[in-house]
């Protein structure tokens, strides 16, 4: 935790931090999406399995999801065109699969942040282009706040209006070209 907190005014999604927020309902606001979570979910647990855990932040289904959030995620993996995969085992898909399993597992409890490290990490042409069209959807028709970190210079989203660069160990805010 940042001692900053403790001297400043923190608001976190139009809460003042400190007035009764946990940590569980803030985590229930934010979506997360990185390639290295491929190593942490079980691979032996379906695609479905997977994007449905995103309703409860774990690495892993420990429970069954009810009918309703079922459908969600079903509906989710529709429209990133993967439905076909609901019932193959995690471990079996291939990098960009997983992607965008972990997209639609993020995207299921309707987030307020999306938090994108490096989404487009290891992908072929076609899922890169595939997912940065669908992320600047997100971005440009969605109440969903996006952070997003490029692998690449090229593939900054066109919905994005605010740029922090780190270089040489200054940080300055930009806005995009």
């Amino acid at each position: 935790e940042n001692l900053q907190v403790y001297s400043n005014e923190i608001y976190l999604f139009g809460s003042r931090r400190g007035h009764g927020e946990s940590i569980w309902s803030i985590k229930q606001r934010i979506g997360y999406i990185s390639s290295e979570l491929q190593n942490r979910h079980p691979h032996n647990q379906t695609a479905l399995d997977i994007v449905c855990t995103g309703y409860y932040g774990t690495m892993g289904l420990f429970r069954r999801c009810p009918d309703e959030k079922v459908q969600i995620a079903k509906e989710w993996m529709d429209i990133l065109g993967i439905a076909s995969l609901t019932g193959e085992f995690f471990g079996r898909l291939s990098h960009g699969q997983k992607q965008l399993v972990l997209i639609a597992r993020a995207m299921v409890k309707a987030p307020l942040l999306l938090i994108l490290d490096e989404p487009c990490d290891g992908l072929d042409m076609a899922n890169r282009k595939k997912i940065m069209d669908l992320l600047d959807l997100i971005g440009r028709h969605s109440g969903i706040s996006l952070l997003y970190v490029p692998n690449q210079d090229d593939e900054m989203l066109s919905s994005i209006t605010h740029v922090l660069q780190i270089k040489s160990g200054k940080i300055s805010v930009c806005t995009p070209n």
